[in-house]
């Protein structure tokens, strides 16, 4: 397959434990002083599936993409890259406070009604009265998604920032080693995949973890390293990957890194704001809390848009009374 893609590399190997999901190989670019002469630009990956009991590729699945794939990047980044993921993390930060600031109100509010009580003496009372009812049953499940989803737009920072400032040592050390061996005409070759496995497989043999991801060298670990990826077989630890520093040469274990609490509520932030854990139940739940953000967001476009009609008619009444006041 790699002659078949020039000037791609190996960048990771994926694995599925699953009955009947394939492996995946994903070809990344070679590094760009590698690819100055190159006329047409590199896809930035390709990924190549592979049957797990035979070893034969799968049939290259279409390349178009259809509706939930539409949805998916507009949810996820407005199609704008990266500028568009911290946009919406702006919006989630805003739905966060509108979550907060709504309850505090609605406390002051319930002083005069019974919970629940909605009145009917205009539409924008009860547009008002629902919103504010929907808004606070549901006030746990808002500020669940909203924070998720400034954790999940932050995530790439801060995963880029946790390998600049706390791997740096780790990695300066292993590149050291290998640039040692280069100096003895000791070749620095690439370990071979089974090697990578092999000792992966030993480190999880006593926490019980499977290995779902081998990282090559020239990825956000550097160019002296695997970084092999486990997890766990069941609960929500099987979210939190556990990663191990993988020697290039031969494939023997470096480091076995211990995450910070910060990248775990990260790795958490995905299955908690798509609703990912706890099988179909949890979907069901999920569905029917996110037409309530629905109704919340109808209600409120209702009292907007009776209101204001309102406000400009006490303009326009208010306006005599303040030219008198004007003139004394």
């Amino acid at each position: 397959e790699l002659k078949k893609h020039p000037g791609m590399r190996v960048g990771s190997f994926r694995f599925k434990y699953k009955e009947g999901e394939p492996y995946t190989i994903h070809l990344v670019p070679a590094k760009k002083a590698e690819n100055k002469s190159k006329e047409k630009p590199l896809p930035d990956h390709i990924p190549i599936k592979i049957d797990p009991k035979t070893g034969e590729l799968y049939q290259q699945e279409s390349q178009k993409s259809g509706f939930l794939d539409f949805v998916f990047h507009l949810h996820f980044d407005l199609f704008l890259g990266q500028v568009g993921t911290y946009l919406l993390g702006f919006v989630g930060l805003a739905l966060l406070f509108l979550t907060v600031t709504g309850v505090i109100l609605y406390g002051s509010y319930m002083k005069k009604l019974l919970l629940g009580a909605i009145r009917t003496r205009s539409l924008n009372l009860v547009a008002s009265d629902a919103h504010k009812m929907v808004g606070v049953l549901s006030f746990g499940f808002q500020a669940l998604i909203a924070f998720t989803g400034i954790c999940l737009t932050l995530g790439k920072l801060v995963i880029q920032l946790y390998v600049y400032f706390e791997l740096q040592g780790i990695l300066e050390l292993a590149k050291k080693q290998q640039m040692q061996l280069q100096v003895q005409n000791k070749p620095v070759a690439l370990a071979s995949i089974d090697a990578v496995l092999e000792n992966g497989r030993k480190q999880f043999q006593t926490t019980g973890e499977n290995i779902t991801n081998v990282i090559y060298p020239g990825s956000i670990q550097g160019d002296y390293h695997f970084l092999v990826l486990g997890e766990a077989k069941e609960g929500l630890a099987k979210f939190i990957p556990k990663p191990l520093l993988m020697n290039r040469s031969n494939g023997s274990l470096v480091q076995a890194l211990q995450l910070p609490w910060y990248i775990k509520l990260i790795a958490l932030a995905g299955p908690f704001h798509f609703g990912n854990f706890g099988g179909w139940p949890v979907k069901i739940i999920y569905c029917i809390l996110s037409f309530a953000t629905g109704a919340l967001a109808i209600t409120g476009y209702i009292m907007y848009f009776i209101r204001r009609p309102h406000r400009k008619q006490n303009n326009k009444e208010e306006k005599p009374e303040e030219k008198e006041y004007a003139k004394t």
